[in-house]
């Protein structure tokens, strides 16, 4: 595994480059090393954060901007196997299913039953300060994958999020309180285009 880094006092108020000269981390290496073996990173924790919200993903330490993070991993399916499985999956049960578009055709992840971690990344608003990394598509081995970066320095035990691409979330009206928000929607319903 390659080693990442990070300037540990970045995220103490202290001036930092971050990461150290570009040909010693390569955040798509990284990237592809952890898609192959399946694995997430030990430096993030998902940790239950209210019934509402259900779970997030925490740091551990500090990330910098740039460093790959963790995979959505799931289940690839075609569009139609994909739509039908959001039909299908109980409201209890929560869906976690990600739609995207690579080389001219939509697929999706259901990372439903997946034991990763990139499932339970929460979502953020694109201008709020929560919002701390972005979805990219990598391929590994001709397959596509959805994985996070830092979009910017991440401090030890702050939650990573994300921007699900979907404006009228019912957590995103301001006029929602919190309370309002049934405990049922659990579902996750992202696009990256």
């Amino acid at each position: 595994m390659l080693k990442s880094f990070v300037d540990q006092n970045q995220c103490k108020g202290r001036t930092s480059t971050g990461l150290v000269a570009s040909s010693e981390y390569d955040a798509k290496k990284e990237a592809e090393e952890f898609v192959r073996e399946k694995k997430d990173k030990k430096c993030l924790r998902v940790r239950h954060i209210d019934d509402v919200i259900g779970k997030g993903v925490f740091a551990l330490r500090d990330f910098s901007k740039g460093e790959f993070l963790l995979e959505y991993a799931g289940e690839l399916l075609r569009f139609a196997e994909g739509r039908k499985r959001m039909k299908d999956y109980p409201l209890n049960l929560g869906s976690f299913i990600y739609l995207f578009s690579f080389k001219d055709k939509q697929f999706w992840v259901d990372g439903t039953y997946s034991k990763q971690k990139g499932k339970y990344v929460n979502d953020a608003a694109p201008k709020s300060k929560q919002n701390n990394s972005v979805m990219k598509i990598l391929e590994v081995d001709g397959v596509p994958h959805l994985v996070l970066y830092a979009s910017r320095k991440i401090c030890k035990g702050e939650e990573i999020r994300y921007d699900y691409g979907e404006k009228n979330l019912p957590w995103r009206k301001k006029e929602t309180k919190r309370d309002e928000i049934p405990k049922e929607t659990k579902w996750k319903f992202n696009t990256l285009h």
